[in-house]
């Protein structure tokens, strides 16, 4: 009979009802645990000069007009911490009739890092706790140069993923050059005659791991994600169905240190724009920027960028 009337105690004692307010708190703790924080990276730049911007050998950016001020978002291109190379390639002013950078012209060339929070409060600006880590500085030319490169190693230690990407791809440096153009042409070719078709569904979900790491790095819910999927897709029906343009006067670019590829305009007027494009009747023209890579394990093209 005690062993009963303890056993009823122990019962009374800790089967009662848990106090609601307990589990709201262990919810909502919980719940932070799981918050993250959408860190952003980017590149501030103010140049006078055309430039090009490279990322880990990645353009993030090609001008080749005078005189830009302009934000570069690093995310899409940075699959994780680590050591990262930024690299900037100035170019003579396009109004120089000897086509040579003079040291006069490096004067307002200015770079910044800076990184930020994503702001997620609605009507807010996009950016929160906005911070320069770092100015990076162009040397001072004695004499004209016909360009000019300079690299910088950053290191990044709080992004909050890390992304496959093409950290594993093929290098494609190591194929032949007749083979791989073949390849890449057809694929683009591919992608032309869908699109043109008006099958952007198809064209769609062959983006399906651009989409997976892209909403990463830039900390899309789903919703949001499926928001602007079909956004683009209705932006691809208009754009599109019946405009697409055959490729012409474009060359093949291997970027990421081997891993990726792409078919970029040669052309004075589009160069450095990609040979994806599409033209409407009012002459409007949309460009598809297409970086590839060739999967470990596969023979066949991916579109991860």
């Amino acid at each position: 009979m005690k062993h009963i009337i303890i056993l009823l105690l122990l019962c009374t004692v800790s089967c009662r009802p848990q106090d609601k307010n307990n589990v709201q708190s262990k919810n909502n703790s919980m719940e932070k645990k799981k918050e993250i924080t959408p860190i952003m990276y980017g590149l501030a730049f103010n140049s006078y000069l055309p430039f090009e911007v490279y990322l880990d050998d990645i353009p993030v950016k090609k001008w080749y007009r005078n005189s830009l001020n302009t934000f570069i978002d690093l995310n899409p291109y940075l699959l994780g911490n680590g050591e990262h190379t930024i690299k900037v390639v100035l170019l003579p002013d396009t109004g120089q009739e000897d086509m040579l950078i003079e040291p006069k012209d490096m004067v307002m060339n200015k770079l910044k890092l800076v990184r930020f929070e994503k702001q997620t409060v609605p009507g807010m600006s996009r950016a929160k706790n906005y911070t320069e880590l770092r100015s990076f500085d162009f040397p001072k030319l004695d004499a004209p140069v016909p360009r000019l490169e300079q690299e910088w190693d950053i290191d990044i230690t709080d992004l909050p993923y890390e992304l496959e990407g093409w950290r594993n791809s093929q290098d494609l440096r190591l194929m032949d050059s007749k083979e791989l153009e073949k390849k890449v042409v057809g694929f683009y070719e591919n992608l032309i005659e869908l699109l043109d078709k008006g099958e952007v569904d198809t064209y769609m979900n062959m983006l399906s791991k651009f989409y997976d790491e892209t909403d990463t790095v830039e900390y899309l819910s789903k919703k949001e994600s499926q928001q602007e999927k079909d956004e683009i897709r209705q932006e691809l029906i208009n754009e599109s169905k019946g405009y697409m343009q055959p490729l012409t006067n474009y060359s093949v670019f291997i970027y990421a240190n081997g891993r990726l590829v792409t078919l970029e305009r040669t052309d004075t007027k589009n160069l450095g724009e990609p040979a994806l494009r599409t033209k409407k009747p009012n002459g409007e023209e949309v460009f598809y920027y297409t970086y590839l890579h060739l999967p470990n394990d596969s023979n066949e093209f991916e579109i991860i960028r």
